[in-house]
């Protein structure tokens, strides 16, 4: 419907013992883990209510227990933003509540959240059009759907469904958080993957932001509509691809080199045009 449970309900904290640090949202509306995924890779106690609010907020200011100094490995200006953020969380007596933040009692109202529901003008979560060609196998294009939705399972999106992980970084360049945006377009092996391939389609270079810029570019490509099936096909390829050399790196600890990429989607794509479809752009 739109909605998670963290967009109608909040911890307020009192005691701080009954509400988790990372895993609940207590302060602004997310959870810490996800505003500072950085930070939550430090900490050492990762687990579901192994660190609750009272355990890092005292009389005497916060308890960090970190892996690493957060100074030292180039986070301090996250700890700084993150000991802003709960700088006005003071523990008192009494139990710490759940409440719903739609009403203006706290208490939770079927005919609130239906309102709100028909308010909401994103019920459709995503209007891009993908192209379910028949040329592409069904668990290929799917993919696609799941991955302009943020739906693949990348750490980031684990992170969001509660899931622990032992690490946000991107397999392939460590330095950025790994999302599906990252994984698929702007991590520096896909785009030179994708460079390679737009090359050798003779198509121009383009720095695609998100995958959603590869759908949009791979169905505005061509002069007929088999040009646009063949060129679909080439990006539906490149992003399967894509994920299936960074399962191969966070799993079997194995690194696909880009070249080697390059010629794997060539062969898939042929074969899917061959078997599949009739003709191939790119000779």
């Amino acid at each position: 419907m739109g909605f998670r449970f963290n967009d109608i309900f909040q911890h307020t904290v009192k005691t701080g013992n009954n509400t988790q640090f990372w895993h609940d949202t207590w302060t602004k509306s997310k959870k810490l883990k996800s505003l500072y995924p950085r930070l939550y890779e430090l900490e050492k106690k990762k687990k579901k209510k192994s660190c609750m609010v009272a355990d890092r907020i005292t009389l005497g200011g916060n308890n960090w227990k970190w892996k690493s100094d957060p100074v030292v490995v180039g986070l301090s200006t996250d700890l700084e933003n993150l000991t802003k953020c709960i700088a006005s969380t003071h523990l008192q007596s009494g139990e710490d509540q759940i409440a719903c933040i739609l009403t203006y009692d706290g208490k939770f109202k079927v005919d609130v959240l239906r309102k709100k529901i028909k308010k909401k003008p994103s019920l459709i979560i995503n209007p891009l059009q993908i192209d379910w060609s028949k040329i592409i196998p069904i668990k290929v294009t799917t993919f696609i759907w799941r991955a302009v939705m943020g739906k693949i399972p990348s750490a980031m999106a684990l992170s969001h469904r509660g899931v622990n992980v032992d690490t946000y970084s991107c397999s392939s360049c460590i330095d950025g958080l790994e999302d599906a945006n990252h994984i698929l377009v702007r991590c520096p092996y896909a785009i030179s993957i994708t460079d390679d391939i737009l090359g050798w389609c003779g198509l121009h270079q383009v720095k695609f932001q998100s995958i959603e810029e590869v759908i949009h570019f791979a169905a505005y490509q061509g002069r007929s509509r088999k040009e646009r099936d063949s060129i679909t096909a080439i990006c539906y390829g490149l992003l399967w691809n894509l994920w299936r050399a960074r399962n191969d790196r966070l799993f079997q600890t194995k690194f696909i080199y880009p070249s080697r990429v390059v010629e794997n989607i060539n062969f898939l794509v042929f074969t899917w045009l061959k078997c599949r479809g009739k003709g191939n752009m790119c000779t």
